[in-house]
């Protein structure tokens, strides 16, 4: 019973306003909140298809990322693996420099970075550095005592 008498109250309510008050709660309820709640949809469309987009490019990248840090690694290693692999090398760095055996070993490991260097268009800049005092600097073999003072370091 209370139910009717409200309704009722609300329909006198409507039937003695103005016909622009009529009209405006007719086009609010007719335009405005349809527009608004395929507003609100289509807003959380378009952010889940971005979202959506988005991860899959971000997924791309890393993969693309991934595979050119794995082509470098890989040029890097076939590349560096006669100098690392080579005994001379090894005994060039610890010994004192003065055969003529040592000589031919520092000539051929900065000859085989140069050509490293001039072959490899990720590499801007390649050296072998040591603490070896006896071991004269080169173009691609740096003799340091003290490290600290390098950009790298």
């Amino acid at each position: 019973m209370k139910t009717s008498n409200t309704l009722k109250n609300h329909i006198d309510i409507v039937r003695r306003s103005k016909i622009r008050r009529q009209i405006i709660n007719t086009f609010s309820v007719a335009a405005i909140i349809p527009i608004m709640v395929l507003g609100v949809f289509s807003f959380m469309q378009i952010t889940k298809e971005m979202n959506r987009h988005y991860s899959a490019q971000a997924a791309s990248d890393s993969e693309r990322v991934g595979s050119i840090l794995f082509d470098v690694t890989t040029s890097v290693f076939t590349s560096s693996e006669a100098i690392t692999a080579d005994k001379g090398c090894m005994e060039l760095f610890g010994s004192r420099y003065a055969t003529e055996t040592e000589q031919g070993y520092y000539g051929s490991v900065s000859r085989a970075l140069e050509t490293f260097h001039d072959n490899t268009a990720a590499i801007s800049s390649i050296f072998i550095y040591t603490d070896n005092p006896y071991i004269p600097s080169g173009s691609c073999i740096k003799s340091l005592a003290d490290y600290k003072g390098q950009d790298w370091y």
